[in-house]
């Protein structure tokens, strides 16, 4: 009879770390990635995938649009969100935000919460997904 226990344990073994390390490289963007994150981001709904939300600093040139929604961080916690509308800020309200995980914030604007996941978060590129409450 052949022992398959060995293998299993071991082969589960290397999955587990797999997993740890993915989870270890990718969980900390805002610790990690703090001057990349306080700037200003504004949406660019052509490269939205799935449920994921893309937005671009405000320095990439995105093509004009009729409106689209802006989020800019400030390292004390507080935050400008609003639309542009043919690259003229149209309005913009202050509001406040905090990490409540490695790589999840949650946003105030007006009294309503919003939870955001960051997928994922380079110099030029910030991808989104909104979480349900």
């Amino acid at each position: 009879m052949i022992n398959y226990t060995k293998p299993i344990k071991l082969a589960l073994i290397v999955i587990i770390s797999f997993i740890n390390l993915f989870q270890c490289r990718n969980s900390n963007f805002l610790e990690v990635k703090v001057k990349e994150f306080h700037q200003k981001w504004i949406h660019s709904y052509e490269e939205d995938f799935d449920e994921y939300i893309v937005f671009r600093n405000s320095d990439f040139e995105l093509p004009p649009a009729k409106d689209r929604v802006f989020f800019e961080f400030f390292l004390d916690g507080t935050l400008n969100y609003g639309s542009i509308e043919q690259n003229a800020e149209k309005q913009s309200k202050n509001g406040s935000w905090k990490k409540i995980s490695p790589n999840t914030i949650e946003v105030i604007v007006n009294r309503q919460t919003i939870k955001i996941q960051i997928i994922n978060l380079e110099k030029d590129k910030l991808i989104i997904k909104y979480i349900n409450n």
